[in-house]
């Protein structure tokens, strides 16, 4: 979902960082069995010296980090996009869910980190939101997040 936007809503994704990456401290309640879930939104400025209408690439990686130096490296998340050179100051939300397998169980883990590149557009700010362990609901609506973003003609 592309909505116009200023700034990462706070109220719905409660890990936030300014540029296209965060770490996070890693918690047990964030994994769904073998596999880490969440709702990304970056706040972009697109570069107008493309052509109007591109076709993009958003990348997602996830890294696990310990304390020790040890690190788990997801495989990376990648998601084809179109997008127009006129979606200055807009936000991109999608979901995203990481195979990690069992690692907490192998080694200690204790942060997360997570980077994300789009070749069409700078990446200003970014945010996720974990989905809740204990269902399968989105965090957030989805709905209110549009009517909340959206712009009369």
């Amino acid at each position: 979902m592309i909505l116009p936007g200023g700034q990462v809503p706070p109220e719905y994704f409660t890990h936030r960082a300014s540029g296209s990456y965060l770490t996070i401290p890693l918690l047990e309640s964030f994994l769904h069995g073998s596999f880490l879930r969440f709702k990304a939104c970056l706040l972009i400025d697109t570069d107008s010296t493309k052509p109007t209408w591109v076709k993009s690439i958003i990348r997602v990686c996830c890294l696990l980090k310990g304390s020790q130096g040890n690190h788990f490296h997801s495989s990376d998340l990648h998601i084809l996009i179109f997008v127009t050179r006129l979606l200055d100051r807009h936000l991109a939300i999608f979901d995203c869910s990481f195979p990690l397998g069992n690692p907490l169980a192998d080694s200690n883990y204790d942060a997360v980190e997570i980077k994300f590149g789009w070749d069409a557009c700078e990446i200003k700010e970014c945010g996720i939101q974990f989905f809740s362990p204990s269902s399968d609901s989105q965090p957030g609506d989805a709905n209110k997040l549009s009517e909340e973003n959206s712009v009369d003609s």
